[in-house]
């Protein structure tokens, strides 16, 4: 009776190069294996198969029905498992392997292309994935295996699965346009802020949230919000006067270098953020993931202040 098993590659091997060879000496050569150990491979095939795959006629061996449909998927078979293993040889050698970040959009924007592009000098046959997602997005994607590192901001409620490597802080400003009435006030008060129209990102964003927190500690009604596809074009509705918006400096720095855009710090104390990498605890990091995060610090150290820069 037919053995519904999977069947034995070294026994599938053995009957391609028969198959190819029809000659039992030649495969046996081939195959650095003795006659003998390859006619039992055969044997033992054919038994758990339950049917012929060979006629014998004098020397040669021709396949029979059973075994050119056998033969078919073989080929395929052996193929993929060549495959396989020439994947991970190429996986395990320098500069081959994969990578899969995930990152939030503004890091995505301004930070990350400067990172890659050191990074691919040096990893040229790394399958490299890079994902622009909104940050509180970024945590379930490590957790469930789905990325294998996340470039955010940092959460008193971050899952306990993820492991935080701190990279930098930044602090939150009003960003306005150069004739913008503010600019005239030596300070802002509650009413400024109120009435103001702020344009922000997007309500799922954890900056979001945070300005959120903020108003509510200081007793500051939430004052209109706009929200925005990303964080250029809310720049260029500053720079025409639509609005304020909530920035860091390394996002504006030629805009702010040139006059188009001016800051104010926030009353109370302002905004900050931590910024970093998360990946999943207890995982030992890559050689890709080790050298992804020193070209983080070291595009940070030269983007974002060094007095904000955090390494360990």
């Amino acid at each position: 009776m037919p053995n519904s098993e999977i069947i034995d590659s070294r026994q599938l091997l053995n009957f391609v190069k028969l198959a190819e060879t029809r000659s039992f000496t030649q495969t046996a050569k081939s195959l650095n294996l003795t006659q003998s150990a390859v006619s039992h491979s055969i044997k033992s095939l054919e038994e758990d198969l339950g049917c012929r795959l060979f006629e014998r006629i004098g020397k040669k061996v021709f396949l029979t029905v059973q075994g050119e449909g056998l033969l078919a998927n073989a080929n395929q078979i052996i193929h993929l498992m060549t495959s396989a293993r020439e994947r991970l040889i190429h996986h395990s050698s320098w500069g081959g392997g994969r990578l899969r970040i995930a990152a939030a959009s503004t890091i995505c924007e301004y930070l990350v292309p400067e990172i890659l592009r050191e990074f691919n000098e040096s990893f040229i046959e790394c399958d490299l994935k890079l994902r622009s997602v909104d940050a509180p997005s970024i945590g379930p994607l490590i957790a469930n295996n789905t990325v294998d590192l996340g470039f955010t901001i940092y959460t008193e409620d971050m899952d306990p699965e993820l492991q935080f490597q701190e990279i930098f802080r930044d602090t939150l400003q009003f960003a306005v346009a150069p004739n913008h009435p503010w600019l005239e006030r030596r300070r802002l008060n509650r009413r400024d802020i109120e009435e103001a129209n702020i344009l922000t990102y997007t309500s799922s964003s954890l900056t979001q949230r945070m300005i959120l927190n903020y108003l509510q500690e200081h007793g500051i009604k939430s004052p209109n919000f706009t929200e925005i596809g990303n964080v250029s074009t809310i720049k260029e509705l500053v720079k025409i006067g639509q609005g304020v918006a909530l920035l860091p400096h390394w996002v504006m720095e030629e805009d702010r270098s040139q006059g188009l855009i001016l800051t104010i710090p926030m009353p109370y104390g302002g905004i900050e953020r931590t910024w970093g990498i998360a990946t999943l605890k207890g995982r030992p990091e890559s050689l890709l993931e080790e050298t992804f995060i020193g070209l983080a610090q070291d595009c940070c150290r030269h983007r974002i202040a060094p007095v904000e820069v955090i390494f360990e």
